[in-house]
């Protein structure tokens, strides 16, 4: 586990800080999207975990960023893939900062192709990670969450799996059984990225995708999905639930 560090003097004025005092749970983010939203939830005044499965030094890295510009965050190591991690994870962010406000479901793998290539080990890493991950995320933030809280799924639009259809299902149902103690469940559902796991796309796909990209013909980029996260985690979308909302340029 890596120590904690803070930093007294903020770079983000008031106005930005609408997340102040907030604790929150960004898995899988020591490097890509998940690093994204962790640095833009600190910026808005979230204390920020972030999880990493084998990056540590990436994760470290994170945290560095975050506490340079006036924020506190500590990473912890845990496999969402792996349910009693999930719930020693969320408890252990409890016990050093006495709250969870904010779950960020973002643990994830990709896969493109033809569903005529996938194998059964593809299909069971892109659920047990993706949909696992996000089942147990959810079951162990809600006994943790208070009113108020926010829990925000990162599925994806892609078809190739049912792992995506299966987290806007969790959605839904979560933001049904766990509305009446006021905590909301959202989920985004973005298209292709510009991060390093975009880089490890083929030429030939990335090429088609933006073609078909209406808006602007080009990836979505990471900060763009964190700034929609962190909506989703503000008081601002106090009345915002059992949303799957789509950043795809269109697709």
């Amino acid at each position: 586990m890596l120590a904690t560090q803070t930093n007294s003097t903020s770079s983000s004025s008031s106005s930005e800080r609408r997340l102040a005092g907030k604790v929150a749970i960004v898995t899988g983010s020591s490097r890509g999207l998940g690093a994204a939203i962790a640095k833009q939830l600190a910026a808005e005044g979230a204390i920020v975990a972030v999880n990493y499965v084998n990056g540590a030094d990436a994760a470290q890295a994170v945290v560095a960023h975050i506490v340079d510009r006036g924020g506190q965050a500590h990473a912890f190591q845990a496999d969402v893939a792996q349910r009693a991690q999930v719930f020693d994870l969320v408890d252990q962010v409890v016990k050093r900062w006495g709250r969870l406000d904010v779950l960020v479901n973002n643990s994830g793998v990709l896969s493109v192709g033809l569903l005529a290539d996938v194998t059964e080990e593809e299909v069971d890493r892109l659920l047990a990670v993706n949909f696992k991950g996000t089942l147990w995320g959810i079951q162990a933030a809600s006994k943790a969450l208070t009113s108020g809280g926010a829990i925000i799924n990162v599925s994806s639009i892609a078809p190739r799996t049912a792992a995506p259809g299966a987290v806007d299902v969790l959605t839904k149902t979560a933001a049904k059984e766990l509305g009446p103690r006021g905590i909301r469940v959202n989920s985004v559902a973005p298209g292709v990225i510009e991060t390093d796991m975009a880089d490890t796309l083929p030429a030939e796909f990335k090429a088609a995708a933006k073609a078909q990209t209406p808006l602007e013909h080009r990836f979505g980029t990471a900060e763009e999905v964190a700034q929609t996260v962190a909506f989703l985690a503000s008081p601002q979308a106090s009345w915002v639930t059992a949303q799957n909302i789509e950043l795809a340029g269109g697709v």
